[in-house]
């Protein structure tokens, strides 16, 4: 209980602290216009009010993330809630976690197995039926997110206006249908994906905090701000592909030769980092 309250009022503090001092960094310009407004076509861009905004934004990241991201704390202990305070989601560690019961046949440790639980032995039926709202409601309206940014990223891709409804249905029927086959019919092929889905997650996550930090460096702000999270990341993305055990898509290396391997990786990415941001900073000049 000690470590919730104290996860709690660290995550509200870093709204309100970070978010302060990533306002300072980038430069917030409370008149610049949103593509809201410039690109607004009713469709895809749609200017709205804050509370409307704020629980679309609630709405796209309540999936796995903080819905069974609280179970596994409750689960399994502190270190959930570390990781979620720290990096903000344990999705991606969902089979980690659960890999050391995987051998009992008496077991399925997954996120429903949990949920079960936990509603049988802990809720009783009035928080199952809030349980059934948090784990499949939520997690709905993530994979409507999901399918609506896999269209605006063809879309992009290949110059297609979305205007239409027919240009709208050239991309989503193939992407419905490519997720149908991958959920109904490849189903332990899809299994296998689905365990890269956390790390993948976690490694756009690190290279998304690269290209921010080289944004800052070459703007002259600070790149801590930003590169010291992407060296965290990218050591803990390179520690899980070298531990992992086979069937979690990892190398299964003993744990101290993968620590070792995965710090120096971090560190020669870092490096390269450095060097590729001098090297523009000299041809800027």
């Amino acid at each position: 209980m000690i470590t919730l309250a104290v996860s709690v009022t660290l995550l509200i503090l870093g709204y309100l602290v970070y978010g302060r001092v990533a306002d300072r960094i980038f430069g917030m310009d409370a008149a610049r216009v949103t593509p809201a407004f410039t690109k607004s076509d009713g469709i895809d861009y749609v200017p709205m009010k804050a509370w409307r905004v704020f629980m679309i934004q609630f709405l796209n990241i309540a999936g796995l993330g903080p819905i069974f991201g609280a179970i596994l704390g409750a689960m399994y202990g502190p270190v959930v809630y570390i990781w979620i305070v720290v990096v903000g989601d344990v999705h991606g560690l969902n089979y980690a976690f659960t890999h050391p019961l995987a051998d009992n046949p008496d077991i399925r440790p997954d996120p429903a197995w949990l949920v079960n639980e936990i509603c049988r032995s802990w809720l009783g039926k009035a928080g199952a039926v809030i349980a059934v709202i948090g784990v499949v409601a939520c997690p709905i309206t993530s994979g409507d997110t999901a399918f609506r940014s896999a269209r605006l990223t063809v879309a992009d891709m290949f110059r297609l206006s979305q205007k239409k409804v027919s240009s709208r249905l050239l991309i989503t029927i193939p992407v419905f249908a490519i997720g149908f086959i991958l959920t109904f019919v490849m189903k332990d092929e899809f299994a296998r994906i689905w365990k890269f889905v956390g790390i993948s997650n976690q490694a756009l996550a690190a290279i998304t905090c690269w290209t921010i930090a080289m944004y800052l460096a070459l703007r002259g702000k600070s790149h801590l701000f930003m590169s010291l999270p992407a060296i965290f990341l990218t050591a803990v993305c390179f520690t899980y592909i070298l531990a992992a055990p086979h069937s979690g898509g990892g190398l299964a290396m003993p744990l101290k030769q993968a620590l070792i391997i995965a710090a120096a990786a971090t560190a020669a990415v870092t490096a390269l980092f450095v060097i590729i941001m001098r090297r523009k900073k000299r041809e800027g000049q």
